[in-house]
């Protein structure tokens, strides 16, 4: 049982795995909004940092590139804690001028890959230096870390896997959602001690 009530916004980019994700914020306790990403205009962010706690943006079946891709109308980041997964890390990184390459020669990342933490970060308090396996599904990554971001995590394929910025902005290309491990531990460290 939760001792305060937590308000956390989801923005569902187009993923297939959103309701997981939703399902997880919910699991653990807190209350959970979702509008889709074509329901957010200039004025939606104002709102939502006064009204939620924490952001989270989905991953999404399309790529940066794509004709008319999935797109938010922010230049900086929302005043109020975000984690940005998967699609959501690539469009964070595309809005700071770094480019979204192909992952593992176009093959991308499916399944399960091993984390290797490279940097100590709050989303990981309470795992190992390896904290097992995480649940990739995605074709690209970013080329670089944005300036000003700490590179914390890099699996087989994808040596930007995890990023972070000031104990406020956190990205992963993989999907927290989709293990339970990572659920009960990163999604909980996200609200309970960044939020």
């Amino acid at each position: 049982m939760i001792s305060e009530h937590k308000y956390i916004f989801v923005i569902d980019m187009g993923s297939h795995h959103t309701h997981k994700l939703i399902a997880a914020v919910g699991d653990l306790g807190y209350y959970v909004t979702a509008k889709h990403y074509s329901k957010i205009d200039q004025g939606s962010f104002e709102e939502i940092s006064k009204e939620y706690d924490g952001l989270i943006i989905s991953g999404s079946m399309r790529n940066i590139g794509e004709d008319a891709f999935p797109n938010l109308p922010f230049v900086k980041l929302p005043n109020l804690p975000t984690l940005a997964i998967c699609y959501g890390m690539q469009l964070i990184g595309h809005k700071k001028g770094v480019n979204v390459i192909p992952c593992n020669k176009g093959l991308g990342e499916k399944g399960e890959y091993e984390l290797e933490i490279t940097e100590d970060s709050v989303l990981w308090e309470g795992f190992d230096q390896t904290c097992g396996v995480v649940y990739h599904y995605h074709e690209n990554m970013l080329e670089k870390v944005p300036p000003g971001w700490t590179l914390t995590a890099q699996t087989e394929h994808c040596p930007i896997a995890a990023i972070e910025k000031g104990n406020k902005y956190f990205c992963t290309q993989f999907h927290p959602e989709c293990n339970e491990g990572t659920k009960n531990v990163m999604i909980k460290n996200f609200i309970e001690k960044i939020c």
